[in-house]
């Protein structure tokens, strides 16, 4: 398995954002990749220069995760 990078934008999220991502995510790092990865996706498309809930939400709706 190789190494990845995901780049996000360099000032430091509020804890909303960061709790938005733990309760989402849940622990499982592979889910984490893949949210941090369609976050990076929906900043970039979207020309954005905040990383705020609505990233989360827009980058969690665009993956396929299994509700427990």
């Amino acid at each position: 398995m190789g190494a990845f990078s995901i780049h996000l934008l360099a000032l430091p999220p509020n804890p909303e954002v960061i709790a938005a991502v733990i309760q989402l995510t849940r622990g499982n790092f592979r889910l984490l990749g893949r949210l941090l990865t369609q976050m990076e996706r929906v900043i970039a498309i979207n020309k954005l220069q905040t990383l705020s809930v609505d990233v989360v939400e827009t980058a969690r709706e665009n993956l396929v995760i299994r509700q427990a």
